[in-house]
């Protein structure tokens, strides 16, 4: 009642600021304290409704904020969402204890591991941060993506957010995917005509960051586009949603992928086609089927599901190779052809730009290698500090002065050049704590709404893992650590409901389940 009271009298004084500021203070100064307030007032939001805030703004605010109006610094918006959550969690006690703890079931040793590999991440960007001098405006900047967004994953931890308050998840899922594919479309066919050039299909990025003259986070739209479609189709296969929206989900993915030129999703779609139709789902077995019945259904559901996946990848490519190739080109002739090109153009280790100034996702790597492994030992070790390698207007990072080209082209590298070999190894080391964590936690008796927070959550910690290499889109937008970071905080929401009931209450029944989209 007490912090009711002192928001609502913060955000009343600063709204008459604002209002007084409209006239005699330029726009900015007002518009700054009228973010105040918005944030102030969001403090008095409960939990779910500020996780929908924060999902929003990453789904449908951020991306077209940069792309139809260029903005370029909207993508702070998501990082300051979690600095307010992180607050939030410090004003209600983070910590505290929220019920007896007697009769709880013992923590996941792995989940101490995981958490201590963090905190040893922590500590070598601090340290290799105050080594090299970083000042505190550059660590500001450039620290965001490593803290601001772990508030989310706290709250699961706290018990402030449940999983069970991802019940609408999977059908907004659906239809956010929806909304993207008519972006998409718009994108394809009115955008990209346009802008003309040697690639116009680049300005086709759907709700992600991007620039309507130029390149944009397309990759990023389909690992996490394909990843939330995976996990309609789990949340179907449990039988939490209907078929439509699972129907509704993969096939507006699909466009999406097919109308951009994003090779990755030619692999991945396999990939999770696999998870979905390997992970544990809906129980097939009934009164009159034996084991042998069982079986025989299953894997020939699996082979089938698989074959129509490499079916539909293969027209993925198909489609990218007559919309994206030039007339004349080796690429041009064949799939076969685009994707040998495809291929060459990815294991190519030349560690030095091309003609657009840029290096190759092994050449990062390789150009890393040979300018630290053995020069700067310590270097190697525990990086250059936050935001050494990464370009900023406000803190430009020191190893890029008198470079024309981006020396971090993968979030791997990235990681290599700020962090070292021992942050990077820290970083991949609690990935695979998570995943470990999920698959326990999967083995026990869960809900299935539990039993799809693990499986969706250990997906999306994958092909994180998986896009290491791939691009820096962890450090460029925040997409996909928000997407990374709420898996994370399913598996430790399902964990802390673990551990906080006595073992003998944790009986859980799929009879039954609320479908959403049912009729009443």
């Amino acid at each position: 009642m007490m912090r009711t009271f002192v928001v609502s009298i913060t955000g009343g004084v600063l709204a008459m600021l604002c209002g007084t500021l409209l006239s005699a203070a330029p726009l900015q100064a007002a518009v700054l304290l009228l973010g105040l307030v918005l944030f102030a007032g969001t403090l008095l939001l409960p939990w779910p409704a500020l996780l929908v805030a924060l999902l929003a703004t990453v789904g449908f605010v951020v991306g077209p904020l940069q792309y139809a109006a260029g903005i370029s610094k909207a993508f702070w918006l998501p990082y300051l969402i979690g600095v307010l959550m992180g607050i939030r969690l410090l004003a209600e006690g983070l910590g505290r204890s929220r019920g007896s703890a007697s009769g709880r079931r013992r923590p996941d040793p792995v989940l101490g591991v995981g958490l201590g590999l963090l905190a040893a991440l922590a500590m070598v960007a601090l340290a290799s941060s105050l080594a090299h001098g970083v000042s505190a405006l550059q660590a500001l900047i450039s620290g965001k993506e490593y803290l601001f967004l772990w508030s989310l994953p706290l709250a699961f931890a706290v018990g402030a957010l449940r999983v069970d308050h991802l019940r609408l998840l999977w059908p907004a899922m659906a239809l956010w995917l929806a909304v993207q594919s008519l972006v998409v479309v718009w994108q394809r066919f009115v955008i990209a005509p346009r802008r003309g050039g040697d690639a116009p299909w680049d300005s086709v990025v759907g709700l992600f960051a991007g620039n309507a003259f130029g390149a944009g986070g397309s990759g990023t739209m389909a690992l996490v586009s394909l990843w939330a479609a995976a996990s309609v189709a789990l949340a179907w296969r449990a039988g939490l949603i209907k078929l439509h929206w699972a129907l509704l989900a993969t096939i507006a993915a699909l466009l999406a992928c097919a109308l951009a030129e994003v090779k990755v999703a030619i692999v991945l779609l396999p990939l999770l086609a696999l998870w979905v139709l390997w992970a544990s789902g809906v129980d097939l077995q009934t009164a009159e089927s034996s084991a042998w019945n069982l079986a025989v259904r299953r894997w020939t559901l699996r082979i089938l599901g698989m074959g129509s996946a490499l079916f539909v990848a293969g027209l993925l490519m198909w489609a990218h190779q007559q919309q994206f190739t030039v007339g004349g080109s080796r690429e041009s002739r064949s799939s076969l052809d685009y994707a040998q090109t495809a291929l060459e153009r990815n294991l190519d280790q030349r560690d030095f730009p091309d003609e657009h100034g840029q290096l190759t996702r092994l050449g990062a790597l390789q150009y890393w290698w040979r300018h630290q492994s053995m020069s700067d030992l310590p270097g190697a070790l525990i990086g250059h500090g936050v935001g050494s390698v990464r370009r900023s207007s406000l803190s430009p990072g020191k190893l890029l002065q008198g470079l024309r080209f981006e020396p971090a082209r993968s979030s791997a590298a990235v990681l290599l050049w700020e962090t070292g070999l021992l942050g990077l190894l820290a970083w991949v080391g609690s990935s695979v704590c998570w995943l470990v964590v999920a698959r326990r936690l999967g083995q026990q008796p869960t809900s299935a709404h539990q039993t799809v927070a693990l499986q969706s959550g250990a997906a999306i910690i994958t092909l994180t893992l998986l896009s290491l290499v791939y691009g820096a889109d962890w450090f460029e937008a925040p997409h996909l650590a928000v997407a990374y970071l709420l898996g994370v905080g399913m598996v430790w929401g399902v964990h802390r409901d673990r551990t906080q009931q006595p073992a003998q209450q944790l009986h859980f029944s799929t009879r039954d389940p609320v479908v959403v989209g049912a009729a009443a």
